[in-house]
């Protein structure tokens, strides 16, 4: 069964909470959960991490809990990307779930917490909290690594087999997501983008100074 599409939810006081259109208001218990919630399209499911290292499945429609699965540490991260529920650990640990079986399909460690992922084409890009680690892509089924970026970015989209990425040192820039390629890049020269977000052919870009930029997402334009 698909996830209702006009339901919505959010985590608060160590709670899932599920919300509707209509009113309809349910909640898990206060269980020590502290990630944002994960759900994907076509799954009725909800993912969401604790502080005392737990992932939660839980009922999209009704906040049932119909699984738990300890980690150990606390979970900092969960996200669906692609085939996966990513899970990322306080202390630098990677899982790929899979959405549909709950298997883990891989596990990495890395050098640091990650922060954010986005995924295109079965490839994977991981963000992490430490700005001495760089930007990892992975094959989304498998883990292997494909490419590295030279920094971590501060903010990535994804879409149509390319990453935008943003970082700390004013740039925006495509890369392909099959090698990490540099497809075009810009630089703004008296402000940082804060963030970027790719729509099919164009790509959103917001700066320090509180601009808005509209990009030809084949050319940055």
């Amino acid at each position: 069964m698909a996830v209702p599409v006009d339901w919505f939810y959010a985590t608060g006081s160590g709670a899932c909470h599920i919300l509707t259109l209509s009113g309809i208001h349910l909640e898990t218990a206060s269980i020590g959960i502290v990630t944002a919630p994960a759900v994907k399209d076509g799954i009725r499911k909800v993912w969401v991490g604790t502080e005392g290292g737990d992932l939660i499945t839980i009922d999209a429609a009704n906040a049932t809990i119909l699984e738990t699965v300890s980690f150990g540490g606390t979970v900092a991260y969960t996200g669906c990307h692609g085939p996966n529920v990513v899970v990322g650990m306080q202390d630098g640990r990677l899982f790929a779930v899979d959405a549909q079986t709950g298997v883990i399909r891989w596990s990495t460690q890395g050098t640091a917490q990650v922060v954010s992922a986005v995924e295109t084409m079965d490839v994977l890009l991981v963000n992490y909290s430490s700005g001495s680690s760089r930007s990892t892509a992975f094959d989304a089924y498998s883990g292997s690594i494909l490419w590295q970026a030279p920094y971590n970015a501060d903010s990535a989209s994804a879409d149509n087999g390319v990453f935008y990425l943003t970082n700390l040192a004013n740039l925006l820039e495509a890369r392909r997501a099959t090698d990490g390629s540099v497809i075009w890049n810009r630089t703004e020269p008296n402000f940082n983008y804060v963030g970027a977000t790719a729509v099919g052919d164009v790509v959103y870009a917001t700066t320090e100074d509180w601009k808005l930029y509209a990009l030809n997402a084949s050319n940055g334009v």
